[in-house]
């Protein structure tokens, strides 16, 4: 494993690590105004469930195209739309683009969560991660800066637990814009063997 879901770690003692192992920002995925997507009531109770369905699945040009979308913020005062879309868009190469409909501006923040064992480095505007002899490449085709944390406290942010009853600190990716709904977006190639080249992704820019 090299991107991660956090794990359970425990279900009783100090809530604020229940709420984060159980939280959208403990998971590879976007949160909106730093809020889940449903609302914790307690350790085991959610309200405010939101429904979410398949758009498309379609072979397309530049691949296999996948896309849904959930409106678990549509509780907010100004609703947002979260739609997902996976482009399988070459062997060893997927492209993810996280887009947002709705109302007013907020604060968005994409993640990836990433092993604890996984060695992380930075080369030429790519991310490699490895981990033994499995290593993959990240980026963002949208300009977006990415920062690497570990372990924070303050908010919780950059854990794994690898048994129950057990946490680590463990890095994460993330990558944060403000703006109106549809004026942001993050589109994210994630790919395993040689990274390609700019001419490749420049081509790519387009297909989502």
């Amino acid at each position: 494993e090299l991107l991660v879901d956090p794990g359970t770690y425990r279900y009783n003692g100090e809530p604020s690590w229940r709420r984060y192992f159980k939280s959208t920002s403990a998971h590879n995925t976007v949160t909106v105004d730093g809020l889940d997507q449903a609302v914790q009531e307690t350790g085991f109770i959610w309200s405010n469930p939101f429904g979410c369905r398949v758009l498309r699945r379609a072979e397309v040009e530049a691949g296999y195209l996948v896309e849904a979308e959930h409106d678990g913020y549509r509780r907010l005062p100004e609703p947002v739309l979260h739609r997902r879309a996976l482009l399988h868009a070459a062997p060893g190469v997927l492209v993810v683009r996280d887009s947002f409909s709705g109302a007013g501006e907020h604060d968005f923040a994409l993640h990836f969560h990433l092993h604890p064992d996984a060695a992380v480095s930075r080369e030429d505007g790519w991310w490699y991660i490895s981990r033994g002899e499995r290593r993959i490449w990240l980026t963002l085709l949208d300009g977006c800066h990415l920062e690497l944390l570990q372990g924070e406290l303050d908010p919780l942010l950059g854990w794994y637990a690898p048994a129950y009853g057990s946490k680590v600190p463990a890095g994460v990716l993330r990558c944060r814009k403000r703006g109106a709904c549809r004026s942001v977006s993050f589109r994210t190639v994630i790919g395993w063997g040689a990274a390609p080249d700019n001419a490749w992704l420049d081509a790519l820019g387009g297909a989502l």
